[in-house]
């Protein structure tokens, strides 16, 4: 009985293959590129969906073409991915836009309006508004980049738009 782990990190893409008592079996790892458009002062950090779907195609044929596992062998998945990373997707589930990484710091620039709503945001939430958060980044697309939030079908955390 076979486990496998996906994990999309800030700068990588890691698989592992795990027994039933926990061991490690194989694993595997390759870059994702970052992308840091300039906008202003503020940090930026994007990057592109479709190419964690390329790194993680190519990780999985390596790992079961350099090893006796078989994609049958394996009993359960486990998908996992920075939070507040969300991936926005037109009617065909196609991302419309790189997304926008959990680190991106653009949304200071709105975090006043957002932080004038702080007790509605915390009711509904239990959380105070944070400018790396998603509600923060699709705050700033509303305001910045309107045409993609019309386009928007589909809003996914990163993980199940992998998981898609």
């Amino acid at each position: 009985m076979l486990f496998l782990g996906i994990d999309l990190g800030a700068s990588s893409l890691k698989l592992i293959l795990i027994d039933a008592t926990g061991s490690p079996v194989a694993h595997i790892v390759a870059p994702v590129d970052t992308l840091n458009p300039t906008l202003g002062t503020f940090a930026t950090a994007e990057q592109e969906p479709s190419a964690w779907l390329i790194t993680l195609e190519t990780l999985l044929d390596n790992l079961f073409s350099n090893s006796p596992v078989k994609p049958e062998d394996i009993e359960a998945l486990s998908i996992t991915a920075g939070t507040h990373i969300a991936v926005l997707c037109d009617d065909d589930m196609h991302p419309i836009r790189n997304a926008i990484m959990w680190s991106d710091q653009r949304a200071a620039s709105i975090m006043s309006k957002l932080t004038a709503s702080k007790d509605m945001i915390v009711a509904e939430s239990l959380h105070a508004p944070n400018p790396t958060w998603t509600l923060a980044h699709l705050a700033w697309l509303t305001e910045n980049n309107p045409e993609v939030m019309h386009k928007t079908q589909m809003i996914l955390p990163a993980k199940d738009w992998l998981r898609y």
